[in-house]
């Protein structure tokens, strides 16, 4: 595949400083969303390998369809359209994934129903469910993002009971965007998605580990900003920074 060039937008210095380090990408797709198509996935993964040490692909877990018969879909078919969008995802990056010389794939792409078998993961969940239920400032972020997304869908104002069927999504999402590093077992990771998305903003007023950025990655006019220590991808895996670093040493 040819390799697609993708602006990077760090949202603050400390999203710059964990990109630059490249050690660990999370890229989020929304089964959800058109931007996210197989070709989309594929081209995302195969620059991601590229420029990271370790690729991440985070699809939706069952409380995506909550969004969607919260917009007013049937729930049969709210659950078929999810796992049907979901599962040509999930192709497309496993596909990519192999195409760059990744051993076992599957392990790569996960929605994040597929986490809850990580302790970690488990415990930010229950955690993000306490703030939402005792913290007003919390419960005003994840009510925002959940009418975004079911007025997306619906195209109008949802109602408060709409809003309080869809929170699942972003409570379910939010764990990883609180400290991916150790969902993942990692030290230092980067969440990507294809706009701004408001809740990194309020999570990153204190509230998220200081290992965990963001940034936003899209196919828009070519930024100049990549990993100072990247190098281009060959074909052969995730990019090897320490090794290139090793050789120019040598």
């Amino acid at each position: 595949m040819k390799q697609i060039n993708f602006s990077v937008q760090p949202i603050s210095d400390n999203c710059r400083r964990l990109a630059e380090r490249a050690e660990h990408i999370v890229l989020g797709v929304s089964p959800m969303n058109s931007y996210y198509n197989p070709q989309r996935v594929e081209q995302l993964v195969h620059w991601a390998c590229a420029h990271f040490g370790r690729v991440d692909v985070m699809t939706a877990g069952y409380e995506a369809a909550h969004t969607l018969v919260a917009a007013g879909i049937a729930p049969p078919d709210a659950v078929r359209r999810v796992q049907r969008a979901v599962r040509k995802l999930r192709y497309a990056a496993i596909t990519a994934f192999r195409e760059c010389g990744i051993d076992n794939p599957e392990d790569y792409v996960c929605s994040w129903t597929e986490y809850e078998n990580r302790p970690r993961y488990r415990d930010l969940k229950a955690y993000a469910y306490s703030m939402y239920q005792h913290d007003l400032s919390w419960r005003q972020a994840c009510q925002d993002l959940a009418r975004a997304a079911v007025s997306s869908i619906a195209k109008c104002e949802p109602s408060p009971t709409a809003i309080e069927a869809a929170v699942s999504y972003p409570l379910a999402e939010i764990p990883i965007l609180l400290d991916s590093p150790a969902v993942f077992g990692v030290e230092h990771s980067v969440f990507a998605y294809h706009r701004p998305f408001d809740i990194s903003y309020f999570l990153l007023q204190g509230r998220c580990s200081r290992n965990q950025g963001f940034i936003v990655l899209s196919q828009d006019a070519f930024h100049d900003w990549l990993p100072e220590n990247h190098i281009q991808y060959g074909g052969d895996g995730f990019a090897d920074h320490a090794g290139e670093e090793a050789r120019n040493a040598g």
